[in-house]
């Protein structure tokens, strides 16, 4: 670049450039004095106390004094203005200290075709300040003219820096620093001067850290990185913020730095400490600003109370992260409390999300492990819903106003989306000192929020309406778009691309779920692979990116394509499951690993590499875990044994939590009831399985229930049933399930049809989709099984067909295609338990 070009040296040897190659301003420049959410309690503005003084910082004040003399007396256009004043940021952001000759090279270069005697006055003043003893600074009045600096810029904070640190040296350091700075003026002939000069202990600090400023970017870098690409941050992050809290007691935010960092380590009582010791250090610090800094009109920045009211949400979040709900949602009816006393809305609209993702987050592991337990008498259930009852009357405590003490989402989102509380009395006159755009934006993002928080919420309780049949997913897709589309405004930290991503991740779950699995691999491959960098991060490593790329390995496993999916998962782990990752991102990728690994040993009967899964699946996702020993047990012939797990594992699931998994543990264990004999208890569960399904909207889950019921039925000999059955459910099984799903379908209809001829039963009416009779749909579940690699169930297939075609050619080619299969695998697999 040009001004690298201006500051080489003059020797022939290649040197260093002083000067990077310019890199994009990671803090965009705005005219608002609006202090954003995320630097609310930062300070940025009131820089830390003291300016390592060296020769070549002191050289830089004598610069900007003389610039800003010349500019006061001869003028500048503002072109001009801007680019002398980002050669000055470019000298006070250098990440090493030039030489003075290198100074005066960009003097001329860069600064004397604007004001042609810039460097005669520069040198000047530099000859005027080495000889006196003293630092001739003037500090009192600054030694500015106001011709380039303005108030409270960054040059006169550089300013006031070096005045704080000037008043704390001795007389001895003043006339050691005049001695380096003749030293540093007269360059490489005195170097042994120089080295002598600086023979005083240096600041220990690293450079990035060295200054209060210095320190305020990494702290705002590392807390980015630390969130959206933990692999990105600086190596030495603990090492370095342990020193910015040591050195710079005004800068709270690195106690942020550090909850994050416990965060991460799942360290509960250190996160606690540091979240605690951030706000201390903010009152500390907000207390000064009161009582002992000069008059308003010198203060540096605008007190602000906000924090006293942000401190118990925050705290509500830390302990929602840790799993702890009945506290996290008193912290957070405090909170509405004091916001909607001040008329704190922005606080309000934050607490109120917050407040319904609470109520939407599952019991800690342990409270789940003991309500397994089944209670040995009425009184000691009564005792726990005695105690529940009291916990719950704790919580909502008379602080709260009754017209938000309920946690009801629609009466939530609706106050949040109501333009009168916004008009409030108070919250228009703090309004007068901030950007109002960028206070719609933050009001905008925080109701899409709100609207994602209330689909999720939607979704994990089963409360979804009917879809249309030509819009699939219609409810959901409509309470996302508002995230899926939020504006970003002046959003510098991503916080928009956070809760789009999350919507985009949220959508392809939830069609997967719901048995859409082309559309829902779809999505999750548009966010997977989607990774723009940002001013920060090459890349986003969150929470949402694991969820997608867990999404598409679970698309690809229910089509049967188990090297792709398995492939998937290597790479997912090598991304999320390093050391520094994201703890929930690694919870995600680890589960899914562990149950498509599962998925795909069992289905190749291979079970006792399925088996060794199990153990990672038990630490992630109990209740899986136990619905697939299940499986490896009734595959092993102990169905009694399967059915008391399963039984036990039920009774710990909460139905209002977690209604999926307990309808799938439902369908399981009748199935397994019907399979040891109890028909009539295995009928009535099913039943009510297809029941909850289809009233709760859960139509792929609804689909599977009646072809286990139908199975049930045929075990019991009521082929007619089964067959009315089968004949309503054939189109929605192959277009919301699996493969595996179409291979049991495929077989029920066989054994249903091979019943009806034993029976006698002669039905010439074709079922619907052309389905009628077992032989060609023993073909379809063999082509099925093939294709997914299950060879347990294609012998299955083959060991019907060979009971229906008993003699002949085509039985001849059977006998020989089973002998293969049970050469290459001589696992069985009982279709009837799956």
């Amino acid at each position: 670049s040009e001004m690298a070009a201006a500051a080489a040296p003059p020797a022939a040897a290649a040197a260093p450039e002083p000067f990077p190659d310019p890199m994009p301003d990671p803090f965009p420049i705005h005219l608002s004095s609006r202090v954003n959410l995320d630097h609310l309690f930062a300070f940025e503005t009131v820089k830390s106390l003291g300016e390592p003084m060296t020769p070549f910082r002191l050289s830089v004040y004598l610069l900007i004094r003389s610039l800003d003399a010349d500019i006061y007396e001869e003028g500048c256009s503002g072109e001009n203005h801007a680019r002398i004043s980002a050669l000055l940021y470019g000298l006070l952001e250098a990440q090493q200290e030039l030489t003075f000759a290198q100074v005066c090279r960009l003097v001329r270069k860069r600064v004397c075709p604007i004001i042609h005697d810039a460097l005669d006055h520069y040198l000047k003043m530099v000859q005027e300040a080495l000889q006196t003893d003293g630092i001739t600074l003037k500090f009192d009045s600054l030694g500015l003219k106001r011709g380039l600096v303005a108030n409270k810029s960054l040059l006169e904070h550089y300013v006031q820096r070096l005045q704080s640190a000037e008043k704390l040296m001795t007389y001895q350091q003043h006339r050691q620093l005049m001695q380096q700075l003749k030293a540093f003026v007269k360059g490489e002939e005195n170097k042994d001067v120089l080295m002598r000069a600086i023979a005083a202990p240096a600041p220990s600090l690293p450079r990035c850290i060295s200054t209060g400023s210095h320190a305020r970017v990494w702290l705002m870098q590392q807390l980015h990185l630390q969130q959206v690409s933990p692999l990105e941050v600086d190596v030495r992050i603990d090492e370095y913020a342990g020193l910015v809290a040591a050195a710079f007691r005004d800068i709270p935010a690195v106690h942020l730095l550090l909850m994050l960092r416990a965060v991460y380590r799942v360290d509960q009582p250190t996160a606690v400490d540091e979240l605690r010791a951030f706000f201390d250090y903010s009152m500390i610090r907000l207390q000064d600003l009161l009582t002992h800094i000069a008059p308003q009109k010198n203060r540096m920045v605008t007190v602000d109370h906000r924090q006293v009211r942000y401190a118990p949400l925050l705290q509500a979040r830390l302990y929602r992260i840790f799993g702890d709900k009945a506290l996290a949602r008193r912290l957070l009816n405090e909170t509405i409390s004091q916001a909607y006393l001040n008329k704190e809305m922005t606080c309000l609209r934050l607490a109120l999300v917050e407040s319904a993702a609470v109520e939407i987050m599952p019991e800690r592991r342990e409270h789940a492990m003991k309500t397994r337990k089944p209670a040995n008498d009425g009184r000691q259930k009564e005792a726990k819903k005695e105690q529940r009852d009291t916990l719950h009357a704790e919580d909502e405590s008379e602080l709260v106003p009754a017209s938000i003490k309920s946690v009801d989402l629609k009466s939530h989102l609706a106050m949040m989306a109501d333009d009168v509380p916004a008009r409030m009395e108070g919250e228009e006159r703090r309004e007068l000192s901030t950007d109002p755009q960028e206070h719609q934006y933050m009001v905008m993002r925080s109701v899409d929020t709100g609207k994602l928080v209330a689909a999720i919420t939607m979704f994990i309780k089963c409360d979804i309406p009917e879809a249309r049949e030509d819009v699939p997913m219609a409810p959901l897709q409509h309470a996302v778009i508002g995230a899926s589309c939020s504006s970003s405004g002046p959003d510098s930290m991503g916080k928009s691309r956070e809760l789009s991503d999350a919507a985009a991740a949220f959508t392809a779950v939830a069609r997967l779920h719901a048995g859409y699995v082309v559309s829902a691999t779809a999505h999750a491959r548009a966010l997977y692979e989607c990774d723009m960098p940002d001013y920060y991060a090459k890349r986003h490593d969150t929470e949402t990116k694991a969820v997608a790329g867990v999404t598409m390995a679970f698309g690809l496993a229910s089509n049967g394509e188990w090297t792709e999916a398995l492939s998937l998962c290597a790479q997912l782990e090598a991304r999320f499951c390093v050391k520094g990752s994201y703890p929930a991102a690694t919870r995600h990728v680890v589960g899914a690993a562990a149950l498509i690994r599962f998925d795909a040993a069992f289905v190749k009967g291979n079970f006792a590499a399925a088996e060794d899964c199990l153990l990672t699946v038990e630490s992630v996702h109990p209740n899986e875990a136990a619905m697939r020993r299940c499986l490896l047990l009734c595959a092993r012939g102990n169905q009694s044994d399967a059915v008391a797990l399963l039984k036990l594992a039920r009774e710990g699931v909460n139905e209002d939590l977690d209604l999926p998994t307990a309808i799938r543990m439902d369908m399981q264990l009748g199935v397994l009831l019907a399979r040891v004999g109890e028909g009539q208890p295995a009928l009535q569960l099913l039943q009510k399985t297809v029941r909850l399904s289809s009233s709760r909207g859960l139509q792929r889950l609804h689909v599977m229930s009646q072809r286990r019921l139908a199975m049930v039925e045929l075990m019991f000999g009521c082929a007619k049933d089964a067959k009315r059955i089968l004949e309503t459910i054939e189109a929605e099984i192959h277009s919301t399930g699996g493969l595996i799903e179409r291979v049991l379908y495929c077989l029920t209809v066989a054994e249903c049809g091979y019943q009806i001829k034993q029976c006698a039963i002669r039905d010439k009416k074709e079922w619907a989709a052309g389905a009628s009779g077992h032989v060609s749909a023993l073909g379809r579940a063999r082509l099925h099984a093939e294709q997914i690699g299950c060879t347990p169930l294609e012998k299955t297939a083959l060991s019907m067909a060979a009971r229906v075609m008993n003699k002949g050619e085509h039985f001849s080619k059977i006998v020989e295609r089973l002998k293969e299969l049970n050469d290459k695998c001589p696992a069985n697999i009982d279709w009837t338990t799956m």
